[in-house]
């Protein structure tokens, strides 16, 4: 299923086997953040085509199966630049993959250092567009039950 939330900005939701809802994010320019679990790339795939944006390059926000389980199928299809972020292990990546850190810009975004949920997370602000993906630092309504108003920081409890 694939949405635009805000101008030039796609969501594309990806389900997989008990996985949830798995979202990736495709900007106008072709900047694609996170790619999904690897039962989930077909749709990511699907959802890529959908858009009519080309992928011309990658951003992963931290290195966990569903934020980079799709790499290599990405990769294989669209043979984009590759960002990941400092101190994240990602097999799937290729040799030539540039690390980002806090502060570096990466496509349309700036990267913010947002360790927590993980030590290398990252969220990636668009300060010029007012939005930014802020990877597993939230987690919504749709997930874990939450209430259709709730957010909460991962591993907090739900806020409304």
């Amino acid at each position: 299923m694939v949405s635009e939330p805000t101008d030039g900005v796609f969501d594309i939701t990806c389900t997989g086997s008990g996985a949830g809802r798995i979202r990736a994010y495709l900007t106008a320019d072709g900047t694609l953040v996170d790619t999904g679990l690897p039962d989930t790339t077909d749709a990511l795939l699907d959802g890529i085509a959908e858009t009519g944006v080309e992928v011309e390059r990658v951003v992963v926000t931290h290195a966990d199966g569903d934020h980079v389980g799709g790499l290599a199928a990405v990769v294989e299809a669209h043979d984009p630049e590759v960002y990941l972020p400092e101190g994240a292990a990602v097999e799937a990546a290729p040799d030539d993959a540039t690390r980002y850190g806090d502060g570096d810009t990466v496509g349309p975004f700036e990267a913010l250092h947002m360790p927590g949920h993980r030590d290398h997370q990252h969220a990636l602000l668009a300060p010029d567009d007012g939005y930014a993906v802020l990877a597993d630092a939230l987690s919504g309504a749709d997930q874990r039950g939450l209430s259709g108003a709730s957010t909460s920081r991962r591993g907090s409890s739900p806020t409304t």
